[in-house]
């Protein structure tokens, strides 16, 4: 009997410690999603004292899919996230087995200078970065000071490089961040398996591919999930960069939820904004359970 009692407490005692967390959990997280699942069935501008009264069912997702505007987005977002995952993980393995296997002096600096982005915040990024490529830019006075000719390009005010444009400043922004995930899981690679390769006559091209590679496999799809999280989510350096435009060239999903729900210049359509929000959520939620199931098969 005492010793149910005490182990009771114990378990009380473990709750109330976890409480606060799982309160700031369910209030934070679990309570928007609901709200916002909620409101993307209704028609509401974000002043009224009452969301949910006017009731219009599935519209706001007839618009979404009949909106132009959005498929752009869509369109845009997927660039963001494939060539996100292509150059951040390229670049980011590529340096840190460099900087491993290269046996380069001072390599913790060498670490540090290419970390270093990643510290800094997105606004601040964007606005410099965003001065660099202007028209009257320092990199259009370089190209100028080359060609009178290459100094006039518009980079940020044409209908094709401007998502393109960010997409390198985000790579450039978060490369340094995979090289280190990288650089983590290369301590753990067995260097025994590397001897033995060339022992047995392996190139350092098959030693990559064949030995490094594959015993990477945890860390490359850690890194691959949150480049796909962090491209569908991106916000900050396209809105400072461009805001979406010239006429949503760079528009993405996020940027385009923020001009239709509570931008200034936006329709104050929160209904709309919470179903588009709804698909972008649902789109991630797809490709993190493809990433568990394909790692689930190759365990």
């Amino acid at each position: 009997m005492l010793g149910n009692l005490s182990k009771n407490k114990k378990q009380i005692r473990g709750y109330l410690f976890i409480l606060p967390a799982f309160l700031f959990f369910l209030i934070f997280l679990i309570y928007p999603i609901i709200f916002s699942t909620a409101l993307s069935f209704y028609d509401w501008s974000g002043y009224s004292n009452n969301p949910f009264q006017n009731f219009i069912g599935l519209n706001n997702y007839i618009r979404m899919f009949n909106d132009p505007v959005f498929w752009t987005s869509f369109k845009n977002t997927i660039y963001f996230v494939i060539l996100s995952i292509i150059f951040q993980n390229v670049f980011g393995l590529s340096i840190s087995m460099f900087l491993f296997y290269g046996k380069i002096k001072a390599s913790s600096l060498w670490r540090s200078i290419v970390f270093f982005p990643a510290m800094l915040s997105a606004v601040m990024v964007g606005m410099i970065w965003r001065r660099i490529f202007m028209g009257d830019g320092l990199l259009n006075m370089i190209l100028s000071s080359i060609d009178s000719s290459l100094g006039n390009f518009q980079w940020l005010g044409n209908m094709v490089t401007p998502i393109f444009v960010v997409i390198l400043i985000n790579t450039w922004q978060w490369t340094g961040y995979n090289m280190v995930l990288y650089y983590a899981g290369l301590q753990g690679v067995n260097n025994l398996l590397i001897e033995s390769a060339k022992v047995d006559g392996a190139n350092w091209l098959q030693t990559i591919t064949k030995i490094v590679i594959p015993q990477l496999y945890k860390t490359i799809s850690l890194a691959v999930i949150l480049n796909i999280i962090g491209g569908f989510k991106v916000f900050d350096i396209v809105y400072i960069m461009t805001g979406g435009g010239p006429a949503h060239a760079s528009e993405v999903i996020t940027s385009h939820i923020y001009n239709q729900s509570f931008s200034m210049l936006g329709q104050n359509r929160m209904g709309y904004g919470s179903a588009m929000a709804a698909v972008l959520a649902v789109v991630v939620i797809v490709f993190a359970a493809i990433r568990i199931r394909v790692e689930r098969k190759m365990d």
